[in-house]
């Protein structure tokens, strides 16, 4: 996927990590492959694109790039339901590796920003809808 942005547009400035997927799994009696699946997806795929498009920025000196990790609630407090656990798990380090992302990247001296965005269903009667939190 980066090869072919570099050919067609010369690299990235700004990465939107949006994918997510969620599996009922609960810790007790969860699928091992439906974890796998959460955290390929969730946590690795995050983390592959972040360096990919880090690479990208560093290579053409962009350093006013940005790199934006979609999250959710589930990445900041725990559901009561036994099916997401694990889901959270895989949303808690997304969390954490946008914090570790803005740590590297101020100590590589560099001025390209991680946000973490929060993604929440709001129902107050009169709003309702999808809307994003930005954190960082």
């Amino acid at each position: 996927m980066f090869s072919a942005i570099k050919t067609l547009h010369q690299g990235v400035d700004v990465c939107i990590n949006n994918a997510g997927l969620a599996h009922n799994e609960p810790l007790l009696s969860g699928r091992t492959e439906g974890w796998r699946n959460m955290i390929d997806v969730n946590i690795l795929a995050l983390a592959i694109c972040t360096r990919e498009a880090y690479q990208s920025m560093k290579e053409r000196h962009v350093d006013d790039g940005h790199i934006i990790n979609i999250n959710s609630m589930g990445g900041h407090r725990m559901v009561p339901s036994a099916d997401e656990h694990f889901y959270c798990a895989t949303k808690y380090a997304v969390t954490a590796m946008t914090e570790g992302l803005r740590q590297e990247l101020r100590e590589a001296k560099t001025h390209i920003r991680a946000t973490v965005s929060l993604l929440s269903h709001v129902q107050l009667g009169w709003l309702e809808g999808e809307y994003i939190f930005i954190f960082g």
